[in-house]
């Protein structure tokens, strides 16, 4: 079974306990797509399980109630092990990507007046810490991007990432309370020729139905937010924007509004914010180096 990540110097999360092989196979529907075409869920990786957590509120974090939750904007699947009933259902948590430097989608139910501490972390499938970033909490509740930057390792073709999104809400050093987290897998794929022919004469607002009908889920999600982005007033785009996340079962983050986030940072600064980091082959702490 997975392990968490723990947060400081005991925080941590699930890390990838095995190699995926490159795979992106769509499932077909039997049933005719709607104008506002839903997301085609393809089969995970092959290789381990991609278990995550695409909904946060930890049991023991101490970061206060919220609704709709810390939530990725990801994909994914539940299954109950008819043997743990009383235990939360297993998810797996997992989306394809055509490019290097992907950009990840989360709603942060946390202001940056809360004085908070998010972090997101990327492991590669060898268990290596390969990008580490201090992200800026908004000025409001509401959806934000992660960019993975172009200084940071390229995404390799048929291999898979394991990311995290860690919101820290005791300021106390020392404590061992459990973050408020999301966590997932991300691959690089290859798009194939027929869909890059497609792509190169789609005009924008197709092109991100023809990622999702491909099943590459944050090639779908960053086009369409993009395009709300330059035309925040389009409520066509608003209408597909909440149909995609429906799609994937993330009705309560469909209407949350699209933030704008300050500079972040890959590191932490200040000698206020330093921790002990320790990593182990099946833990990953979270907290500054």
């Amino acid at each position: 079974m997975n392990k968490s990540y723990w947060f400081g110097v005991l925080v941590g999360l699930v890390a990838v306990t095995g190699l995926y092989l490159p795979t992106l196979v769509v499932i077909e529907s039997a049933i005719a797509a709607p104008q506002r075409k839903a997301f085609r869920m393809p089969t995970p990786p092959q290789g381990p399980p991609p278990r995550g957590r695409v909904r946060g509120g930890a049991q023991r974090s101490v970061c206060p109630k919220v609704d709709p939750l810390l939530t990725a904007l990801v994909p994914y699947t539940t299954k109950q092990d008819p043997r743990y009933a009383k235990l939360p259902p297993i998810e797996d948590v997992w989306g394809y990507t055509t490019v290097a430097h992907p950009t990840l989608w989360f709603y942060v139910p946390y202001a940056a007046a809360t004085g908070y501490q998010a972090t997101f972390v990327l492991q590669d499938d060898a268990e290596n810490e390969i990008y580490r970033s201090t992200i800026a909490l908004p000025t409001q509740p509401g959806v934000i991007r992660v960019q993975i930057p172009p200084t940071a390792p390229p995404l390799k073709v048929g291999r898979s990432y394991r990311w995290l999104f860690a919101v820290r809400c005791d300021r106390d050093e020392s404590s061992t309370a459990v973050p408020d987290y999301v966590e997932g897998v991300i691959q690089r794929v290859e798009l194939s020729s027929g869909l890059t022919q497609k792509l190169a004469i789609a005009p924008p607002e197709e092109r991100f139905r023809l990622y999702a009908d491909a099943g590459i889920w944050f090639d779908t999600i960053s086009t369409l937010a993009e395009l709300r982005q330059q035309e925040p007033q389009n409520q066509a785009l608003v209408d597909e924007w909440q149909a995609l996340l429906e799609s994937i079962n993330l009705p309560e983050i469909a209407k949350q509004p699209l933030v704008q986030l300050e500079k972040s940072s890959s590191r932490c600064r200040g000698s206020e914010n330093s921790q002990l980091l320790k990593k182990s082959k099946k833990s990953l702490a979270l907290g500054c180096l």
